[in-house]
């Protein structure tokens, strides 16, 4: 495939024969306008269609191959990349330059080490479809912050982005991912409003106990609820929720044992 620049050439020589060839046959000024506007349509659309790496595609994003931006951990500048956007980090440079705490995340895409803390060369990496829905969730605040906070710069050609900057399959799959973690991250925050957490606490002279008010759990409502233990399939473990009256009978739901079903606390050893 001919370069931007190989191209661009052809079509200037181009335009000088034709406007030649027009003028020697005595074509109108308009006739040799018109030429030119098409070949300038035809530069344009290449360009736009081929954007080559290090230039301006038709978005205004530059492209980076994964060798390119590795030149910018300090050498060039400080950028690093996530789920594929590239930003410029270098007003972070306290954080980021060589030497400092974030320094393993510049000249590279290492989403998946934002919320996994493994900073091995192994757990520097972009792959994050098989992490747990509130990794997403934090993976998706670490972008926002890098959004609101830094200056984007362009697109990483690899597993977010093809070379002609257009997302790729697997990045629509982690637009999936995202969108269900919220899902389910609402569908939990609904949880909570209709069982909040108990209080809690435990004193070696006394044993532990539970109980309910109404702002435990952090959840201000207008009842108290008692204490109930709810098994949750997810952890396959149980937790002390505090219960309204007209859930009473919802199945997940066990008394403690020893306590009067009607209580607002319960020791629990």
């Amino acid at each position: 495939m001919l370069s931007n620049k190989t191209f661009l050439g052809f079509l200037a020589a181009s335009a000088l024969i034709l406007a030649l060839f027009l003028r020697h046959y005595d074509y109108g000024t308009d006739d040799l306008l018109a030429v030119i506007e098409g070949i300038a349509v035809l530069s344009e659309h290449f360009t736009c269609s081929h954007g080559q790496v290090g230039e301006k595609v038709a978005d205004g994003n530059r492209l980076f191959t994964a060798d390119e931006l590795s030149h910018y951990d300090g050498d060039q500048g400080l950028y690093l990349s996530i789920l594929g956007r590239v930003y410029n980090v270098e007003k972070g440079e306290k954080h980021y330059g060589p030497g400092k705490a974030y320094h393993h995340f510049t000249g590279k895409d290492a989403s998946r080490a934002f919320v996994t803390g493994d900073f091995s060369e192994e757990g520097l990496r972009d792959d994050v479809l098989d992490l747990k829905h509130q990794d997403l969730l934090g993976l998706l605040k670490w972008k926002d912050s890098y959004e609101k906070n830094y200056v984007y710069v362009g697109k990483l050609i690899g597993r977010y982005f093809y070379a002609n900057g257009e997302r790729t399959e697997y990045a629509v799959k982690v637009d999936r991912a995202f969108q269900e973690a919220e899902k389910q991250n609402l569908a939990k925050l609904e949880e909570q409003k209709r069982f909040p957490p108990c209080n809690t606490e435990w004193i070696h002279e006394v044993g532990g106990r539970v109980w309910c008010t109404n702002q435990s759990g952090g959840i201000a409502r207008d009842w108290v609820g008692v204490p109930r233990q709810m098994f949750s399939p997810e952890t396959g473990t149980t937790k002390c929720v505090c219960v309204h009256p007209s859930n009473i009978n919802d199945p997940s739901l066990k008394v403690y044992e020893g306590c009067s079903s009607d209580s607002d606390t319960c020791k629990t050893s």
